[in-house]
């Protein structure tokens, strides 16, 4: 039986980054999730948009992955509130201009899994 400091569920966009932070702190993490990593790597598995705040971005060049990430991802200069309720069109909306530091990816595109898991060993994901 393997021997772990720390067990997290959910190997998303926040429990494989505190699994590497807590490796990078030394710690043996091991990180389950029930879907499979090579699933979740696949192009298509999952379209939603997810923003990446400056805070977020911020976190994951501390963590050493950004430059990974990056280029799976977008920078938003503008965001657009609108509205609506089903089968009615949206109203017409705001704009407003993002500050600069915030991104934007797909969860699959944004390939999250392998940069994180890629710098330390000590991350397993089951």
């Amino acid at each position: 039986m393997r021997q772990v400091d720390v067990l997290i569920g959910g190997g998303g966009m926040v429990g494989l980054p505190l699994g590497l932070a807590l490796a990078q702190g030394g710690l043996k993490t091991l990180v389950v999730d029930a879907a499979p990593p090579a699933k979740v790597l696949e192009p298509h598995f999952d379209g939603r948009v997810s923003a990446l705040a400056y805070a977020s971005v911020r976190m994951f060049k501390a963590l050493g992955v950004w430059d990974a990430l990056k280029a799976h991802a977008q920078p938003i200069h503008q965001i657009l509130v609108t509205d609506g309720q089903a089968g009615k069109p949206a109203s017409p909306g705001i704009v407003f201009q993002a500050p600069s530091g915030n991104w934007t990816s797909t969860y699959g595109e944004i390939g999250l899994m392998p940069a994180c898991h890629a710098p330390y060993s000590d991350v397993a994901l089951k």
